[in-house]
């Protein structure tokens, strides 16, 4: 029996502050991976002005080319939200007030003594006969419609409460009116130190664009994430149709795949200095903290993480971390002898098990013909021995700091690899 052909959906989302580029479009991507998770496959990203006619054109044309269409934002009280007036004029129906959804609104704002403006009330007009979506977390409310053989469903733009709507609201109905969709079974492998193009080729004999499983890659931050999907008629067939591709992926990339499934590589770190129960300091020039912020973003880090010191002058190398002026002048700050004394006097003076130091070029200026921009040494100091690593970073600054720093903590992911 053959596995039934995924339902298409599209994704509008609307916004002038999205088309003119001062915001990201974080909620296509998120959405994608959400349908893309349910079985369904997104055939299309729109993204609109906050201009009427233009609106009303596209959502016409995505509910007569899909199965299903997501609208992202203008469900506010301003005179620019218009997905609900463009809705109604799309697809032939009256705007009505709900009454209870007037309510639940009103009661938000007096759950936090606020006084409630007359132009939220409009966020209860709906097209009639929609199916009102509640908002858990704000006051936009969404709604869902039948257009032809489309199911139309309009959330807010604010993330935090388009992505609770969606869960609570939108995936329950989807399941339950469209039980014919394949399952599917996913699995992200994180890898770091490895080109795409390199995990690409490594990757070729196991799954396709278009093929089941299908590969598709994705780069972030330096680390290259594949991504295996595997369809089936259920959710058992779709993991048994994934599970030798992802062993035998896992087995070709190696200590390059450091984890799964959006994790970071200092969430990799940290879990491995609780479960060995060790103690981390950072000193970093070039990276300017990000070592420490990537490293504080993660819960229960207090247990493991003694101290992060930026020295980013010559001067703070020498008081805080014991490096020699002599030093600095002959190898010069950037250098693998710089970076290997950063990381040993950050351990002697913190006293902890593990240290970790980058020193770099980040630009766009300072760099020379001997010492370019992209040029970065870092050192790991473990177990009375220190290593250093010379890396040559492509990309701006911003690129360069992201890259180095983990990096940095790969490099402590590999002196702890072999300590059980």
């Amino acid at each position: 029996m053959a596995i039934s052909r995924a339902p298409a959906a599209e994704i509008l989302c609307s916004g002038d502050e999205l088309t003119l580029g001062r915001v990201v479009n974080s909620n296509a991507a998120w959405l994608s991976r959400r349908l893309s998770d349910l079985g369904f496959e997104v055939v299309r990203h729109t993204t609109l002005p906050d201009v009427m006619d233009p609106y009303i054109e596209e959502m016409r044309a995505a509910s007569r080319r899909a199965r299903v269409v997501i609208l992202s934002g203008g469900l506010g009280p301003t005179v620019d939200d218009l997905t609900r007036e463009a809705a109604a004029r799309a697809f032939g129906k009256k705007l009505v007030r709900s009454g209870e959804a007037l309510a639940e609104i009103r009661a938000f704002f007096a759950k936090r003594g606020r006084p409630m403006a007359p132009n939220n009330e409009r966020q209860a007009d709906f097209p009639k006969g929609s199916k009102v979506l509640r908002n858990p977390v704000g006051t936009a409310p969404g709604f869902a419609l039948r257009a032809g053989r489309a199911l139309v469903a309009a959330l807010p733009g604010v993330p935090p409460e388009l992505r609770a709507m969606f869960d609570r609201e939108v995936a329950p109905m989807l399941e339950k009116q469209f039980p014919g969709r394949p399952a599917v079974a996913t699995k992200e492998l994180e890898t770091i130190g490895l080109a795409e193009s390199e995990v690409d080729r490594r990757l070729s004999g196991i799954a396709t664009p278009d093929g089941n499983p299908r590969l598709s890659l994705m780069l972030r931050d330096g680390l290259v994430t594949a991504r295996l999907v595997a369809r089936g008629r259920t959710s058992a067939e779709a993991r048994r149709v994934l599970a030798p591709a992802v062993k035998k992926a896992r087995r070709i990339l190696g200590a390059a795949a450091f984890g799964e499934d959006g994790q970071d590589i200092s969430d990799v770190v940290v879990a491995m200095l609780q479960k060995r129960r060790l103690k981390l300091s950072v000193a970093e020039s070039c990276t300017g903290g990000l070592i420490g912020h990537l490293l504080t973003k993660i819960p229960g880090v207090s247990a493991v993480l003694l101290e992060d010191i930026v020295t980013y002058a010559n001067e703070a190398k020498v008081n805080r971390l014991g490096v020699t002026a002599a030093m600095i002048r002959r190898e010069g700050a950037v250098s693998a002898a710089v970076a290997a004394a950063m990381a040993e006097g950050s351990q002697r003076k913190s006293g902890a098990d593990v240290a970790v130091s980058v020193t770099g070029i980040a630009g766009p200026g300072g760099g020379t013909a001997l010492k370019p921009v992209g040029l970065v040494y870092c050192a790991v100091r473990f177990r009375n021995e220190t290593t250093v690593k010379e890396l040559r970073l492509p990309g701006d600054r911003v690129m360069i700091q992201s890259r180095a720093a983990r990096l940095a903590l790969d490099q402590v992911r590999s002196a702890l690899a072999g300590v059980p």
